[in-house]
């Protein structure tokens, strides 16, 4: 009610001349004041997740699944009874981050409804969907150097037990938020890889790429930092390093597998199962995509330098004058 009165200032002189544009001004400092309210009880699910961290890891490293069936002298390997009272203790933190947002009734703020539970979801969206795309974009950045070997089944192995051990967590507590936490976690995954895959396309195909502003606040918009010259996200690292690592091996058709000359495996089916599976559909779609975009760059390239010699085509005579001059450089250098 107190950020509610805030709106009778900017409104005042508004109402008592019966302007018009009343509904639109309302409009906009009642969107503001929402933003304002956002901004201040982010802090909820930025604490559920450092609390969900420490979920994560005992879940992963201490606390085993429980099997369907088991002998009852092995029960006592599963009780872990220190480690499971620190996971109901984080868990009742968790649930009393969220219980005076969860009782709380939809209220007008200025002229916009706004619902406390579904600002707490678009919160833990925009913190699960920061801890994605930061597991992705460092889970696949590879060593240049020297001497220093990895492949991509350690790289995978190091991500399926980030991905597990959130994913894990994310599951245990969501009845105790009210929250469709399977459906949030599919749904941002999806969001991040497809966000990952058109920056890809917007250098490889001349695609232009922009976020709408009403987007941008209900989500996280990723800002991947890149590692090297020819680097825009995850997507495009891990499929230059597959294609690295197919080049310098040999394939066997019987075992559907890459090989290099000391008989290791470098890339295989095992591995499109890995991402099926730890990744989904959506990650193996967007590999995909991405390679037909390199596909359509490589098509476009040859398409312009085969102009250059043969001429014809679509190419200005200037261009055609600057390709030539340029292929006689190169010649002249051979």
């Amino acid at each position: 009610m107190k950020l509610a009165s805030i709106m009778n200032i900017p409104l005042k002189r508004i109402i008592e001349y019966n302007s018009d544009d009343m509904r639109s001004v309302a409009k906009y400092y009642s969107g503001e004041l929402v933003k304002f309210v956002k901004r201040t009880l982010s802090i909820i699910p930025t604490n559920i997740f450092e609390k969900l961290r420490e979920i994560s890891n005992i879940l992963t490293k201490n606390v085993k699944e429980m099997e369907t069936k088991m002998l009852k002298e092995n029960l006592k390997d599963y009780a872990c009874f220190d480690d499971r009272f620190v996971l109901a203790k984080r868990t009742h933190e968790v649930s009393m981050l969220t219980e005076g947002m969860l009782v709380l009734d939809k209220t007008l703020m200025g002229v916009i409804e706004i619902d406390p539970k579904e600002i707490l979801v678009d919160g833990i969206r925009k913190e699960l969907g920061k801890t994605l795309a930061s597991m992705l974009h460092e889970g696949f950045i590879f060593s240049k150097k020297s001497g220093d070997v990895e492949t991509l089944e350690s790289k995978f192995q190091m991500l399926r037990e980030k991905f597990t051990g959130l994913k894990r967590s994310i599951e245990y507590i969501q009845d105790f938020l009210n929250i469709q936490g399977e459906q949030i976690w599919r749904e941002e995954l999806t969001r991040i890889i497809n966000h990952a895959v058109e920056k890809e396309s917007s250098a490889l195909v001349n695609k232009k790429y922009s976020v709408d502003l009403e987007y941008q606040d209900k989500y996280y918009i990723p800002t991947f930092i890149p590692v090297d010259a020819y680097d825009f996200t995850f997507m495009g690292r891990l499929l230059r390093n597959i294609s690295e690592s197919l080049g310098k091996s040999t394939y066997l058709d019987s075992q559907s597998s890459w090989y290099d000359e000391k008989g290791r495996q470098v890339f295989g089916l095992r591995y499109i199962h890995f991402l099926h599976e730890h990744l989904g559909t959506t990650f193996l779609q967007g590999l995909d995509r991405l390679i037909v975009y390199n596909i359509v760059s490589y098509v476009k390239k040859f398409q312009r330098d085969y102009g250059f010699t043969i001429g014809g085509g679509t190419i200005s005579e200037e261009l055609r004058a600057k390709g030539k001059r340029q292929n006689q450089q190169l010649d002249d250098l051979l």
